[in-house]
């Protein structure tokens, strides 16, 4: 889990409280079947965030990476993602998916299907007293991934609401409880969770003049 990052006691909420850029990961990788997660956007007021999935390189990567450098979603041949404003990146190309923007109080929900090969992002909601809906299905899904969510601005929390496997491939164990969802760092992981999420932390001014916003914002 990276800095400026904080989970809620049962590990499903994950709150941002900064403007640096910080990731955390999902508990579990999922490598076949067909798998949905509807993520609740708590406060997304703020919508520079990207939320999707990414394979075990991408957090090599993120390992790898100098001080100072960020790697995001966005930008990597690791990952599937959508952006707050509605944008879906394929492993590092930007894409049209038609998806509008996400919105406090409202849901993401995400369809992994590694039978098809496709990521889709869906969000739906009541705009001028009509439901409206928008999906967009994303192909290039091939190995193993595991939930993501990169947090960019102040006050930004999600929590995983559900998490349910469709269908189920030979051998495979049976979907976890949405509260398994989010990596808890203060517990001990087990197979087959193998990330390490950023642990960068800003120099000391930026933490003084974070504090000093954050401040000056809640008064």
């Amino acid at each position: 889990m990276g800095p400026h990052i904080t989970l809620g006691e049962e590990g499903t909420t994950a709150t941002h409280a900064t403007s640096n850029w910080s990731s955390v990961g999902a508990d579990r990788w999922l490598s076949d079947g067909v798998h949905e997660v509807e993520v609740m956007c708590d406060s997304v007021d703020n919508v520079s965030l990207f939320i999707g999935v990414v394979e075990r390189q991408f957090w090599e990567d993120v390992k790898s990476a100098e001080e100072g450098e960020d790697v995001l979603p966005r930008d990597s041949k690791h990952s599937i993602c959508m952006h707050g404003d509605g944008r879906v990146f394929i492993r590092g190309a930007e894409k049209d998916g038609g998806l509008m923007r996400v919105a406090s109080g409202e849901p993401i929900w995400i369809t992994v299907d590694f039978e098809r090969g496709v990521v889709s992002f869906k969000l739906a909601r009541q705009l001028r007293g009509k439901p409206r809906e928008t999906l967009a299905e994303i192909p290039g899904l091939r190995g193993a991934v595991t939930l993501i969510a990169c947090f960019g601005g102040r006050d930004q929390s999600l929590t995983i609401a559900s998490c349910d496997r469709v269908t189920q491939g030979a051998g495979d164990e049976p979907a976890k409880r949405a509260r398994d969802i989010f990596a808890d760092t203060e517990k001990d992981r087990i197979a087959p969770i193998a990330f390490q999420a950023p642990a960068k932390v800003g120099t000391y001014e930026e933490q003084i003049r974070d504090v000093a916003a954050t401040m000056e914002s809640s008064m």
